[in-house]
Order: structure tokens, then C-alpha cells, then sequence
């Protein structure tokens, strides 16, 4: 666990001791599965918010049980908690890498507020992928039709 960064503080009562990325996770899969990141352990719902500063996630206690309307505008808040903090990075890359300067301008990634190196990907391709990871089931032609129009991903 340690060399993992140690255990996350868990805003639950849970005493079981999670790594970051088995929490994250976990979290994930949860909000993919049932449209809201509860407990891996108790089930008890957690409100996710993106802290700008220290570029993470950060995990709260629901209040007021699990509402439908918060549970589906999720994305949306963090996704606006997440841009500006995005906007910068891209700024920032472009200001190390404007006119190929600096020794290292070929080997610069731009990153993700998450950490990950974003790469360019046709639409078509990210709704592939996105079906692919997402659906234990075959799409039909018509469905994937309906995706590519409308695109089930916000990260933009």
C-alpha cells in the first residue's frame, strides 16, 4: 500500500484500507454500473468533486441521500470543475512547446487533468472504444449509428 502512495482517507466509516487507484477505480465502475460512486465496502453514496488546486479528486459523504437529479448531472459538475484546470495545461503546453523550442519540444506529452497523456483521437474512434469498454453486449449498426451522432462522451 505504501508504495502505491498509501491508503485514501475514506469519507465513510470503513476501517478496510484502499490504495488510489483501487478506490478510483472502484468508484468508477460504480458510477459506470449504477450511475453513482458508492463505498466499495458499505455502499454508502459519496459525492466526487474535482479539487483544482491539487489537480485530484476528492471524495465526500453524500448529503441527503442519493437525489436522481444530482446523481445524473455528475459528469457535467466535474467536468466544469475540471476544465479550467485543463485550459491551463493547455496553455502551458503550448507556451513549452510554441515553435519547436527547447531541446525537449519533440518529447512533450500533453496531459490530462487526471495525469494521462491525451492523444488525438477521431470521434468515431473514442465512440468505438467507448462501446467496446462499456457494453457487455453487441451494438447494433442502428445504435452505433445513433452514437456517432451523438457522441456518449464529454471529455472535450
Amino acid at each position: 500500500l505504501e508504495s502505491r502512495g498509501g491508503a485514501v482517507a475514506l469519507p465513510c466509516d470503513c476501517k478496510v484500507p484502499y490504495c488510489h487507484q483501487c478506490w478510483d477505480r472502484s468508484l468508477a465502475a460504480s458510477m459506470s454500473s449504477c450511475g453513482l460512486a458508492l463505498c466499495p465496502s458499505c455502499r454508502v453514496s459519496m459525492q466526487v468533486d474535482f479539487d483544482p488546486n491539487s489537480r485530484q479528486l476528492t471524495f465526500s459523504r453524500s448529503q441527503g441521500g442519493s437525489s436522481n437529479s444530482k446523481a445524473e448531472n455528475w459528469r457535467k459538475r466535474l467536468y466544469k470543475q475540471a476544465r479550467p484546470a485543463q485550459i491551463q495545461l493547455l496553455k502551458e503546453f503550448g507556451q513549452r512547446t510554441a515553435g519547436g523550442q527547447g531541446s525537449n519540444a519533440e518529447q512533450e506529452h500533453l496531459l490530462c487533468v487526471c495525469g494521462s497523456r491525451l492523444n488525438c483521437t477521431p470521434v468515431r474512434q473514442r465512440v468505438e472504444n467507448f462501446v467496446q469498454e462499456e457494453t457487455p453486449m453487441a451494438v447494433s449498426e442502428f445504435e452505433m449509428n445513433q452514437f456517432y451522432e451523438r457522441p456518449p462522451i464529454m471529455c472535450d
